[in-house]
C-alpha cells in the first residue's frame, strides 16, 4: 500500500477491500457512523469496478477500451471509498475496533510530545551590505537543504559585536539577541559606529514549548563599513 495508504494500490486487492468494506456497512452501517443510504450509493460503484476489472483482465474482452473503463472505475471506487472513510474517521462515537474492521488507520488522540532540539543549527554569511549582514541558518544534519530539524518553529540568533581580536563572553545573557530565525534566511542589522568591528554570532533551535538546543558553533563575521 504505497503512500501509507489504507486502500489497495493492487486492482484485485482494491477489489477485494471495496466488496469487504461494502459488505461491512451494509450488514450494521450504524456501527461505522453510516447510513444505509450510504451502503446503497456505493454498491453501483462496487459492481461496476469488478465488472469493468474482469472485462479488462480476461484475455478475451482485454483491450484498450476495457482498460480505459476499468481505470475510470478504480478512480471512482477510490473516491467513494475516501469519503466514506473520512466521515467514519470524522465520527467519535465509532470504536477503533469498528474501524479496524473496515481496514483504516487509528489514530491516537493524545498529541505527541514535542521533543528538545539536539542537533545544532549551523550560521553561514551570504550577504553583506553596509550596517547589514543577510545568514543562511541550517541543521548540522542536513547541512545543504533549508529545513529546520523536527519540532524546531525556529533558531534563536544572538551576536556580540566588539573590536576584531575581542574574546565574547561565555555567557549568552550578555549577548544581543537578534532574534527569532523562521526561515533559512536572517537578516542582522548593525549601527554605523560598529563598522569596522566583528561580529560573533550563535544560533540555537528553538521548540513550541519554548526549549532550546546545543548552541552553534560561533561564527566570526568583519562588520563591513
Amino acid at each position: 500500500m504505497p503512500g501509507n495508504s489504507f486502500i489497495p494500490n493492487k486492482d484485485m486487492e482494491l477489489q477485494a477491500y471495496a466488496a469487504d468494506f461494502l459488505a461491512k456497512i451494509t450488514a450494521s452501517p450504524a456501527t461505522y457512523g453510516l447510513l444505509p443510504a450510504d451502503a446503497t450509493a456505493m454498491a453501483p460503484y462496487v459492481a461496476g469496478y469488478t465488472a469493468n476489472l474482469n472485462l479488462a483482465t480476461d484475455p478475451s474482452t482485454k483491450t484498450k477500451v476495457t482498460t480505459m473503463q476499468k481505470n475510470v472505475s478504480r478512480v471512482q471506487i477510490i473516491s467513494v471509498i475516501r469519503a466514506l472513510a473520512r466521515r467514519v474517521q470524522a465520527n467519535n462515537t465509532v470504536t477503533a475496533a469498528a474501524k479496524i474492521a473496515l481496514g483504516l488507520p487509528v489514530h491516537s488522540l493524545v498529541p505527541s510530545p514535542i521533543p528538545a532540539p539536539v542537533t545544532r543549527p549551523m550560521v553561514n554569511p551570504m550577504t553583506f551590505t553596509p550596517g547589514g549582514l543577510k545568514i543562511l541558518i541550517v541543521d548540522e544534519t542536513t547541512p545543504t537543504k533549508r529545513k529546520r530539524p523536527a519540532g524546531a518553529i525556529g533558531a534563536q540568533i544572538f551576536s556580540f559585536i566588539a573590536p576584531v581580536g575581542t574574546a565574547p563572553p561565555a555567557d549568552l545573557k550578555q549577548w544581543a539577541f537578534q532574534g527569532i530565525a523562521t526561515r533559512a534566511d536572517f537578516q542582522l542589522h548593525y549601527a554605523p559606529a560598529d563598522s569596522g568591528k566583528e561580529a560573533s554570532i550563535i544560533a540555537r533551535w528553538l521548540n513550541g514549548k519554548g526549549e532550546t538546543g546545543p548552541n552553534s558553533i560561533m561564527t566570526a563575521v568583519p562588520i563591513a563599513a
